[in-house]
């Protein structure tokens, strides 16, 4: 019975002439009454066949930290995070600022070394001071480059951030240059993580004590100012969903996604879920990445919201 649900909703995920079109029927819903271990390996079934469609590779994990209720695929696989570390630079600044070893008002001079591609907000200032504040909100709205090497800059260089991920417990996820960083993805283990790694980082600066209360709620805000993430997961989960996500784009076809869910509404509710999700060595278009994306998100909202 079981192997025949897969079968059935897998053919039901459609492409017509694009992956914007891919979907889930709603005979999908027909998963809800199985049990967890059941529906999770229907999940994966779909994941891999979004896979097989975007050819590359696919790396999910996700959690519903209220149930326990997880899911990995390839999650211990490596895939670069391009622009995906920006979050966890943002979230060590603030974890500086609540220690009071570098507040967020500190201002700090844009070196012109550090203008690189995509800094369109930096490039007008390069030469002055601006605060650590900005230069994070800059970083995150608009995923500025210029913005992340003065961070980077700022605490010391690529390898401090790092190291404060070991400090909390990550021997996975390493931060190795500057922007614009390599493009070799999985056969340069410069800048990458895992889905696994990622998620378990996630999980303690959320749902730990890394961060202050004040500093949680400023992260999110910065999480949600960027317009890019509309794209993907978060395009394919309920709009009653509340959501902060932290994408990452280049080469070689990648088009990652990290977010945080709260299914009732309420932000830091009793009910979060945080899945991280890797795109990487596809030949198909950015467009067609992120409706992947999209759809890897509504999968997952299928699943958890069965739970």
């Amino acid at each position: 019975m079981l192997g025949y649900l897969i079968m059935f909703l897998s053919r039901r995920i459609l492409f017509k002439g694009s992956l914007s079109s891919l979907m889930l029927s709603g005979e999908a819903e027909a998963s809800d009454n199985l049990d967890a271990k059941s529906r999770v390996a229907i999940t994966k079934q779909l994941l891999s066949e979004i896979e097989k469609k975007l050819g590359g590779r696919v790396g999910v994990s996700a959690v519903d930290t209220k149930t326990g209720l997880a899911l990995q695929w390839r999650g211990s696989e490596r895939f670069v995070m391009h622009s995906v570390f920006k979050w966890l630079l943002s979230a060590y600044l603030l974890h500086c600022s609540d220690t009071g070893s570098r507040p967020l008002q500190t201002s700090v001079v844009i070196k012109t070394s550090s203008i690189v591609g995509h800094s369109d907000q930096t490039k007008p200032f390069a030469g002055t001071a601006v605060t650590i504040e900005t230069l994070c909100f800059w970083m995150m709205s608009t995923s500025d480059n210029g913005a992340a090497n003065t961070l980077l800059d700022v605490i010391g260089g690529p390898s401090v951030l790092t190291s404060w991920l070991r400090s909390l417990g990550d021997t996975t996820t390493r931060q190795d240059t500057y922007e614009p960083g390599p493009t070799e993805g999985s056969i340069d283990p410069r800048n990458t993580t895992t889905p696994d790694a990622m998620l378990a980082l996630t999980q303690k600066i959320w749902m730990g004590s890394v961060l202050s209360p004040g500093s949680r709620e400023t992260l999110l805000a910065w999480l949600q100012s960027s317009a890019v993430g509309g794209r993907r997961l978060r395009a394919g989960v309920p709009s009653s969903w509340v959501e902060g996500d932290r994408t990452g784009t280049g080469d070689p076809g990648v088009a990652d996604d990290v977010a945080i869910f709260w299914p009732d509404g309420v932000i830091f509710g009793h009910k979060t879920i945080l899945v991280t999700s890797f795109l990487e060595g596809s030949t198909n278009s950015l467009a067609r990445l992120e409706s992947a994306q999209a759809s890897i998100g509504q999968i997952l909202a299928n699943l958890f919201r069965a739970h």
